[in-house]
């Protein structure tokens, strides 16, 4: 295979800047180019070009599945009914790719692009077939009926990808183990994110004047606003913290409507808790003004009950912010040492960990210098380089 003319087809549900996925994506389309980028939803940014509803344009009764996740419930006859000629759309649609070098399929959230790879598998000579797991939410942790089955369809069909893929990436040790669990890889390649954000400058906006808080103590928080990532235990916390100068930052999306309903509940638990001024939600922000809440906070703060990975530690280390983590997920593979970590379960433990951060110094400034170490195993030009090494120098 030549690496100049190595041709690329990269299957995704989204390609948005402000989430994870979609980042991803544009980070392999930065180093490869050349790729040709498939999404079954409409691109997050219209100045790259891609191919947009790839099958439910051109075979519209694919959409089904999203119909499912509008109801909150699974068609089950409906999909049998379609099965036949599924399948045989797949095998059409293999053969117009089989001319690729490399198929790779991002995996976090379900899309049809999945059942391509059993369908090129069958090709003696086919494609290199890349299986991207990203992670899968726990069903258990997602309140919206409809999401929940889709996390669950998308845990299902994990099979499709993994078993017949040439390898799997996974972005930390924990996600190859979760992996295992639901399929049967043949080979799993261990790929870290890098720290892809902006370098540190001058702040052009003064947030602490902006929403009062200059004589404040600021958490921030970076992330979407759902049931898993478990906010709630923050708001609890700074509930039993008696002290009007901390205050909680939430950056983040809430726009669809299960992170909508879920801003909705934090908003009224902060009510209940008498701390409503405490509490701060921005939205999602563009990566200027994120870099100022990262400049200008005190602390960063991670409580999730699952990640896969947790980009935004990266950012947290790299912009030496203190760090204050659960031990869920990958969060301690991600991180290392270079966080207070807390009971994701007990607000009077965060509380006692983050009045042991406002109190030491020397404890904050060892927690940055172990982020500034960990970080750079997260660096651009490495994980460029192995990536590069992965498509080209890892036999099928």
């Amino acid at each position: 295979m030549i690496q100049k003319n190595i041709k690329i087809a990269l299957f995704s549900n989204t390609f948005g800047l402000r989430d994870a996925m979609g980042k991803h994506v544009h980070l392999i389309k930065k180093i490869f180019p050349k790729a040709q980028i498939f999404l079954e939803r409409g691109s997050g940014d219209p100045s790259v070009k891609t191919h947009n509803y790839y099958f439910v344009r051109r075979y519209p009764f694919m959409s089904l599945y999203m119909l499912e996740w509008k109801l909150g419930r699974s068609l089950k006859l409906l999909e049998w009914l379609f099965l036949p000629l599924e399948k045989l759309v797949f095998s059409w649609e293999a053969k117009k790719l089989a001319d690729f070098d490399v198929i790779w399929v991002q995996w976090g959230l379900y899309h049809k692009a999945i059942h391509l790879l059993p369908a090129l598998a069958k090709f003696p000579k086919g494609p290199k077939l890349i299986f991207d797991y990203h992670g899968v939410t726990p069903p258990k942790y997602i309140l919206s009926r409809g999401k929940r089955l889709i996390a669950e369809k998308t845990i299902k069909t994990v099979l499709k990808g993994a078993d017949h893929a040439d390898f799997c990436l996974v972005r930390s040790h924990f996600m190859a183990r979760e992996l295992k669990k639901i399929a049967r890889p043949k080979k799993i390649i261990f790929n870290p994110l890098p720290f892809i954000g902006t370098p540190l400058s001058s702040c052009l906006e003064d947030l602490r004047k902006k929403y009062r808080l200059e004589d404040k103590k600021i958490i921030l928080y970076v992330g979407r606003i759902s049931a898993h990532k478990n906010l709630r235990v923050v708001i609890r916390a700074l509930k039993l913290l008696a002290r009007e100068d901390v205050v909680f930052v939430v950056v983040g999306n809430y726009r669809h409507r299960s992170l909508a309903r879920e801003k909705d509940r934090l908003v009224a638990l902060a009510r209940v808790s008498r701390i409503p001024h405490r509490v701060i939600f921005t939205g999602e922000l563009s990566e200027e003004r994120l870099l100022c809440w990262y400049q200008t906070a005190d602390f960063f703060v991670i409580p999730s009950l699952h990640e896969g990975f947790c980009w935004p530690l990266v950012d947290a280390m790299t912009y030496r912010k203190p760090i204050l983590a659960s031990r869920f997920g990958a969060i301690p593979e991600t991180v290392g040492e270079a966080a207070l970590f807390f009971d994701a379960r007990d607000p009077r433990d965060l509380k006692a960990k983050i009045q042991k951060l406002l109190g030491d110094q020397g404890l904050r400034d060892e927690l940055v210098r172990r982020g500034q170490e960990k970080v750079k195993e997260y660096s651009w030009e490495r994980y460029k380089k192995d990536l590069k090494s992965i498509l080209f120098n890892n036999n099928q």
